[in-house]
C-alpha cells in the first residue's frame, strides 16, 4: 500500500483527468490525499474526495479577468499572464504550506499537473519522489528549446529550490517533459500517451438532461448542435455566446447552449435552450456538432462520441488544441474562418463527420487511460524502493 498526493492549480479541467487515476489507486488500495487551492477542493468535496487546501481563494479573479483570455502567440501570452499574475506573486508563500502538508501526510509519491509549481518546488525541498502527469502537449517543448517565455518563473524556482540546473528548473517550473502523458496518440500523435482518463461524474439538474431530450425531439428534420464553453471560459465569455446565437440562428439548426449562457433578447426563440451543467459524457452523442472552446477534456469527449467539433479558442492551450482538432479533420477552427462559416463546414462536410467517428473509434478508452496512469505512476514508487 501506497500513499500518494495529487497537487493541480487551475480549472476543473485540470483537475478532472486526475479524479480517475486516483479512484484506481484507491481501489488497488493505497492511500490518495489531494493538496490544491480552496476552488478546486470544492470540487472534490462534491465526490467525497478530502482535499489539503491552500490559499484564500483569490484564484477565482482570474475568471474574470479579461487579460488573460488571449490567443496571442498561440495561447502563450495567457500562459505568460497567469504565470506573473497568479503564481508568483504567491508562490513563494504556497511552497511553506505545501512542505507543511507534505510534512504532515509523509506520501511516497507526489503527482501534479500544470501550474502545480508551489507542490513540485515543495516535493524537491522535501526530496519526495515526483511525478508530472501533464494534459497539455505543447509544453513539452518547454522541455526542448531555450526559450525566455517564463524566465521570471524560472528564477523564482531557482531561488526556492536551491538549483541552477535548468532542467530541473524548467521540471519543477512547468512539468516538462512529463512522466505521464494524458494525451492520446489518435489526435496528438504523441506516441508515449496513455490516453485521457475522461471523468465529469460530478452532480447535475436531471431535469436538465430531461429538458434537453425534450428539446431535440422537437428538432424535426434541424440539425442539432451542442455549445459549451467549459467551466472558466463559459462564465466569462458572454460576447461569444452572443456570436453562438447569431450562428444557430442563421443556420437554423435546433441548440443547447450549456453552462454559463446569456442568450440575448433578440435571439432567444424556441430553437434554443439553455441549461447548466450536465455531463457531456452522457449528452453529446445526441447532437449532429458541437461547439466548444478547445478545452482538452471538451475536446476529447466530442471526440469520443466521435462528433465533429467547431472549435472557438480564447486562451492557454485552447488555440493549440483547435489547430490539432482541424489538422486532424475532426473539425474546424473557427479563430480561422469566424464561427459562422465553421459551423457551416462542420454541418455539412462529409468527410469530417467520417474521420470524427473514426478517430473516436481508435481512442483509448477512458478506464484503459486511468489504469496506465495509475501502473505508471506506483513505477516511480517501485523505483525509489529498489
Amino acid at each position: 500500500m501506497a500513499r500518494i498526493a495529487f497537487a493541480t492549480v487551475g480549472s476543473a479541467g485540470d483537475l478532472f483527468p486526475l479524479i480517475p487515476i486516483a479512484q484506481r489507486l484507491i481501489a488497488n488500495g493505497d492511500i490518495v490525499d489531494w493538496i490544491v487551492p480552496r476552488s478546486l477542493g470544492l470540487y472534490l468535496r462534491h465526490c467525497g474526495l478530502a482535499a489539503q487546501s491552500y490559499g484564500d481563494g483569490s484564484e477565482l479573479r482570474a475568471v474574470n479577468d479579461d487579460r488573460l483570455y488571449s490567443t496571442d502567440y498561440f495561447g502563450w501570452r495567457s500562459w505568460s499572464r497567469t504565470v506573473n499574475d497568479y503564481v508568483l506573486p504567491t508562490l513563494a508563500a504556497d511552497v511553506a504550506v505545501i512542505e507543511d502538508r507534505l510534512d504532515r501526510l509523509k506520501p511516497d509519491v507526489v503527482v501534479t499537473s500544470g501550474f502545480a509549481v508551489a507542490a513540485r518546488v515543495a516535493a524537491f525541498r522535501r526530496q519526495t519522489v515526483q511525478v508530472e502527469c501533464s494534459i497539455y502537449p505543447q509544453h513539452k517543448r518547454l522541455a526542448l528549446e531555450r526559450s525566455s517565455f517564463g524566465s521570471a518563473l524560472r528564477r523564482w524556482v531557482s531561488q526556492l529550490a536551491r538549483t541552477d540546473d535548468r532542467a530541473v528548473v524548467t521540471r519543477l517550473a512547468w512539468g516538462a517533459p512529463a512522466d505521464v502523458r494524458l494525451h492520446d496518440a489518435a489526435l496528438c500523435r504523441d506516441e508515449h500517451s496513455v490516453g485521457f482518463p475522461y471523468w465529469d461524474a460530478l452532480p447535475f439538474h436531471h431535469k436538465d438532461a430531461a429538458a434537453i431530450l425534450a428539446h431535440l425531439r422537437n428538432a424535426a428534420d434541424r440539425p442539432t448542435v451542442l455549445c459549451t464553453l467549459g467551466s472558466f471560459v463559459g462564465v466569462a465569455a458572454q460576447s461569444t455566446w452572443a456570436q453562438l446565437a447569431e450562428a444557430v440562428t442563421a443556420t437554423n439548426v435546433q441548440a443547447v447552449f450549456v453552462g454559463g449562457a446569456k442568450v440575448p433578447a433578440h435571439h432567444a426563440n424556441e430553437h434554443i435552450l439553455t441549461v447548466g451543467y450536465v455531463p457531456l459524457s452522457e449528452t453529446v452523442q445526441h447532437f449532429d456538432v458541437v461547439v466548444h472552446h478547445g478545452g482538452l477534456g471538451t475536446t476529447f469527449a466530442a471526440l469520443r462520441a466521435g462528433r465533429p467539433a467547431v472549435v472557438v479558442p480564447h486562451a492557454f492551450d485552447q488555440p493549440y488544441n483547435a489547430r490539432l482538432v482541424e489538422e486532424a479533420n475532426v473539425g474546424v477552427d473557427a479563430q480561422r474562418c469566424g464561427i459562422l462559416t465553421a459551423l457551416i463546414r462542420a454541418l455539412n462536410d462529409e468527410s469530417i463527420r467520417r474521420t470524427a467517428a473514426r478517430v473516436g473509434a481508435d481512442l483509448v478508452p477512458t478506464d484503459v487511460a486511468a489504469e496506465r496512469s495509475a501502473n505508471r505512476i506506483m513505477q516511480f514508487i517501485d523505483r525509489s524502493t529498489a
